[in-house]
């Protein structure tokens, strides 16, 4: 008993500070909804739709560029550091070539909008202006992922925690500015929020790379015996590291891809059903965004844990880990759940006062709260499979669960009487809680397998 309190509180070390990081990030998208309540609902519904579109495209390269963090936790364990250097530029290589990509496809996301049968032409019009004022932040965020990443696989992660709360507060003070009118070249209204994303994750890299300078492990100092920071800048493009990276970032890039996508696909398939089906589904999302957090947290702790392990070959302090982090999910999720249940009316009017959108994100989020386990146990496990370099399981996982039960049985109970009359967005949300039961199981027996084969690989 004694060992699994010893690895918890080491791993609740770790994860506080990438949960501060993460919530700092994740708040930005909580900020800016919080921000244009004011606005008119059609503006609300805009930046919900252009927000769907832009938060799966972008979790896609953040996914891709996860790869880097149980290549560098393992370089530490087995204290091989000093190829870590070409590894840090080619991950950057990598996230210039995916930000061209995305931003070329959020660019073209207009064709995806006015697909959208009966949707508001207002609508319509703004969501595609958002989108493509929000792109020109895709490099800035990812190449701050690169050096998170890259802090985190050293255990390096309270920079990122720091500058992720000087980002948010950052993100509050120009919202206030441009929305309010006080800079008369940004007063765009709501679409003032796509520019403050902008400034506040090009901040966020740009602020990373200072506070970092100094830190002798991140920048390879000669006193350490290590590569100068100043030979980083020599390395061409390494096709075999980038394919390398790509090989073990794309199932988890695809992952991330395909479940978060399926939020955006409900929250089109609704866009017909009107402001208010919209709205709530936004706050819903809203909602569980910033839970998923602490599971997302605990998951990227274990596996830079699991990762050292591996790469110092203790593969017997292996299963204390991974049933310490599931202990520590367990904990929390019911935590969580419960929080839900007893003040969701007053976290819901913390968006909203319209008693219609709060009644059907009351209904929405009990089913949240229902989930929690679930989701906390195929998070956190999808960190311990990262940590094994699995990533490919994990993509499979999320395809059969998510997408051919989970979102077939949310279309059925939504949007047609075959097994009860039609739920619209909550039979959609019911096909999420099947998608996380699931998927829960089906990475569970996945770990259980790799610790009895005990893959050291």
């Amino acid at each position: 008993m004694q060992k699994y309190l010893k690895e918890i509180k080491i791993l609740l070390k770790i994860t506080i500070p990438i949960i501060l990081s993460q919530i700092s990030q994740m708040s930005i998208g909580f900020i800016n909804n919080f921000m244009i309540r004011h606005f008119k609902e059609s503006d609300i519904a805009s930046i919900s739709i252009g927000t769907s579109i832009w938060f799966p495209v972008i979790l896609f390269g953040h996914g891709l560029l996860l790869s880097l963090v149980p290549i560098i936790s393992r370089m530490h364990g087995s204290k091989n550091i000093r190829n870590i250097p070409q590894q840090i530029t080619n991950a950057y290589w990598l996230a210039t070539l995916i930000s061209i990509i995305i931003m070329i496809v959020l660019w073209n996301s207009n064709i995806i909008i006015k697909s959208i049968h009966h949707i508001n032409p207002e609508i319509e019009k703004q969501s595609i202006k958002y989108i493509r004022i929000l792109l020109w932040s895709t490099p800035g965020y990812l190449y701050f992922q690169v050096i998170q990443n890259q802090c985190e696989g050293l255990l390096k992660t309270k920079p990122a925690m720091f500058i992720g709360i000087i980002g948010l507060l950052l993100n509050v003070i120009l919202n206030y500015i441009f929305m309010s009118g006080y800079c008369y070249y940004f007063n765009y209204g709501s679409m003032s929020c796509g520019i403050s994303s902008i400034i506040v994750y090009w901040f966020m890299f740009l602020a990373m790379k200072i506070v970092t300078k100094q830190d002798k492990l991140v920048n390879y100092n000669t006193s350490n015996g290590l590569l100068k920071k100043k030979h980083l800048k020599l390395y061409l493009p390494n096709l075999k590291i980038i394919f390398n990276l790509f090989k073990i970032g794309i199932p988890i890039a695809f992952a991330l891809f395909f479940e978060v996508i399926l939020f955006t696909i409900i929250t089109l398939f609704i866009a017909s059903m009107g402001e208010i089906q919209i709205i709530s589904q936004q706050i819903s999302l809203n909602i569980s965004s910033i839970i998923f957090i602490l599971p997302l947290s605990i998951g990227t702790a274990t596996s830079i844990r699991l990762g050292y392990y591996l790469g110092k070959k203790s593969f017997h302090k292996i299963s204390t880990t991974i049933l310490s982090s599931q202990i520590i999910g367990l904990i929390l999720a019911i935590i969580i759940s419960t929080l839900i249940i007893l003040f969701n009316h007053q976290i819901i009017t913390l968006y909203t006062k319209n008693k219609n959108v709060i009644e059907l994100s009351k209904k929405i989020t009990f089913i949240i709260a229902s989930y929690q386990i679930f989701d906390f146990f195929q998070i956190i496990g999808n960190g311990i499979l990262r940590s094994y370099k699995d990533t490919n399981a994990i993509f499979i996982i999320t395809i059969l669960s998510y997408w051919i039960i989970g979102f077939p049985c949310g279309y059925i109970l939504a949007h047609t009487n075959y097994i009860t009359s039609k739920m619209e967005i909550i039979g959609f949300w019911i096909g999420i809680f099947i998608s996380l039961t699931i998927s829960s199981i089906l990475i569970l027996f996945r770990i259980h397998t790799l610790k009895t084969k005990q893959i050291p690989t």
